[in-house]
């Protein structure tokens, strides 16, 4: 299981911004590169560029993908819609909040609220 308390920390490092083809890019707070993350509808999921996202052979990623930039671009949007998102690890402690489950991949849950 990931450390979802520290990958949470570090999607607060990274700055999101709207692309021209419905995704997001996102700047990483670390490297500084920027990656670029889409909503996947053949995947149920999302895409990122980042190289941990990659399948092995490098070529374009044919799964779900719950890494920090897809938390951050999942927050953003989110936040768009005047929701606000918690990050959970396991069903349990998403269904505990008896709201919207997101299934990012690799074990990250997508719990959203609405903002007051």
């Amino acid at each position: 299981m990931r450390n979802i308390a520290s990958l949470t920390a570090k999607t607060h490092t990274h700055t999101v911004s709207p692309a021209s083809d419905g995704g997001w890019d996102v700047v990483s707070g670390s490297s500084g590169n920027t990656y670029h993350v889409r909503y996947q509808p053949e995947l149920e999921g999302y895409s990122c560029t980042c190289r941990w996202a990659l399948p092995k052979g490098g070529s374009n990623c044919h799964r779900p993908v719950g890494c920090s930039h897809v938390m951050a671009a999942v927050a953003f949007h989110k936040l768009e819609q005047d929701r606000k998102v918690a990050f959970k690890g396991d069903l349990e402690s998403a269904r505990r909040q008896h709201r919207p489950i997101s299934d990012l991949g690799q074990g990250i849950l997508a719990v959203s609220r609405r903002i007051a």
